[in-house]
């Protein structure tokens, strides 16, 4: 077949457009089951769209082709948006999935439920509904695995019908993207596909008894560590590939995986919030810099009309939908403000302190009135009137540290400070206020007023309201 609908940009696309290495990506229009990119570096036949062994639906699959303006949209129940993510603070592994708004209702009205199982026939570890109380629409929840296997099996329909996602290779170590730039308790999303890109920085696991010494010494390895979960004992390794060599090609190959040289996304404007995989923003135009070019139902779901590119590798997308764009390592969902639902938009602790030690739980930024920076783990912060201290994980603020208030400042405290902050002079002139009931904080002032011939713009007016 020739086209097939692209789980990650949420629309179909052409099989000569498509990624060969990805092979869970792609689902068959006609029966809805997975389906990969065949003879995608053979001359002798055409690049299409096959069909994994053992799960052909209907017979006409191959034959099957969309009419003319007909919609084609996410198939209902096929668990296309599963996903195995790694919580560094936590050191679990999750299975991440989602549904949109009519999918939870099409299995509420069905009364179905969501069964997770370590093995095709053993008992599932985890079962709920599938209805609003425990999903919130294209808003992913998160299951932590409690067992140990190679692969796992989602049912989406009472147990009856057992999709598997593979999450481990027996004998070779996982590879996950880790989300953002963060060296310490980061998020880390699983590698379905067989390659791996230079300057990305992922996340290594495997069994703690494997031994990868002579590889790791090919590598720029940032932070090597143990840890325990699921019953068993594992080993964790934070690395980049710097660059393209045989000797890595050659280790990276006996794993079962390649190394291509990597692309870069950035968004350039506006400021967004991230959760997840996933950027939430409410602007109508999106400016992003990327070093390849954007190819509407290639590597992004965005139409050719609402893509305008720009000089120096920037293009403007214009926002009716999500903006999906996947090409090679590069990926970005961008999703309205909207969809943030209650469950999403977690509190913000807020803690009044005047001496504050910064902990290593998530990275902490100082506001004062001289800017804005970073502060290291451990450093102990005396906080000043005014000075702000904000928590944040994965881009979102969690925490809120403050100097604990001490009511409105008043009388020579208030005349001090707006002294400090506030120093536009200008000529004094005694008849103007010779007429107002003055306190002895101002009469005081005024007399050093009288002597340097100048008074603060500011003060003026509080002592004419009365306010010093």
């Amino acid at each position: 077949m020739d086209m097939a609908f692209d789980t990650i940009l949420q629309t179909a696309v052409l099989a000569v457009e498509a990624d060969p290495n990805d092979k869970y990506r792609y689902l068959c229009l006609c029966c809805k089951e997975p389906v990969y990119v065949a003879a995608a570096e053979q001359k002798v036949q055409v690049v299409h769209f096959r069909h994994h062994k053992g799960n052909n639906g209907k017979e006409n699959c191959e034959n099957y082709i969309p009419q003319p303006g007909q919609s084609i949209r996410a198939p209902k129940s096929q668990g296309n948006n599963v996903s195995f993510y790694y919580d560094d603070a936590k050191k679990l592994f999750y299975l991440s999935l989602c549904f949109d708004e009519d999918e939870i209702q099409e299995h509420k009205s069905k009364s179905e439920h969501l069964e997770l199982r370590a093995s095709y026939m053993g008992q599932p570890f985890y079962i709920c509904p599938i209805d609003f109380t425990y999903f919130s629409p294209n808003i992913a929840s998160h299951f932590p695995l409690k067992e140990y296997s190679d692969s796992y099996y989602v049912s989406f329909q009472n147990g009856e019908k057992r999709h598997k996602y593979k999450l481990f290779n027996t004998g070779n170590p996982a590879f996950f993207k880790v989300l953002g730039d963060v060296e310490s308790n980061f998020i880390a999303k699983c590698i379905q596909s067989n390659c791996l890109y230079t300057d990305t920085l992922y996340f290594m696991v495997f069994p703690e008894d494997e031994v990868l010494i002579p590889f790791l010494k090919l590598v720029e390895v940032i932070k090597q560590f143990h840890f325990n979960t699921m019953g068993r004992s594992f080993a964790g390794v934070l690395l980049q590939f710097q660059r393209k060599n045989d000797d890595i090609e050659y280790y990276l190959n006996e794993l079962g995986y390649r190394l291509e040289t990597s692309e870069t996304l950035c968004i350039l404007w506006p400021p967004m919030v991230r959760i997840d995989d996933s950027l939430f923003s409410d602007a109508n135009e999106v400016y992003i810099s990327t070093s390849f070019r954007l190819r509407p139902k290639s590597n992004t779901n965005a139409s050719e009309h609402e893509i305008k590119q720009l000089p120096e590798g920037v293009a403007c997308i214009a926002r009716t939908e999500d903006i999906r764009i996947h090409y090679k390592n590069a990926e970005a969902i961008i999703r309205s403000r909207e969809q943030r639902t209650a469950n999403q938009l977690l509190p913000i602790e807020q803690k009044s302190e005047t001496h504050f030690k910064i902990p290593d739980s998530m990275s902490y930024w100082i506001l004062h009135r001289c800017g804005t920076h970073m502060l290291c783990s451990g450093a102990e912060v005396v906080l000043l009137a005014g000075d702000k201290i904000v928590g944040y994980k994965q881009t979102y603020p969690l925490q809120r540290v403050m100097m604990p208030s001490e009511g409105p400042l008043e009388g020579q405290d208030l005349l001090k400070d707006i002294q400090q902050n506030y120093k536009v002079n200008i000529p004094y002139d005694a008849d103007e206020l010779m007429e107002l009931e003055l306190s002895q904080v101002a009469i005081e002032y005024l007399s050093k007023c009288k002597e340097t011939g100048f008074i603060n713009k500011k003060v003026k007016e509080l002592i004419e309201s009365g306010a010093i």
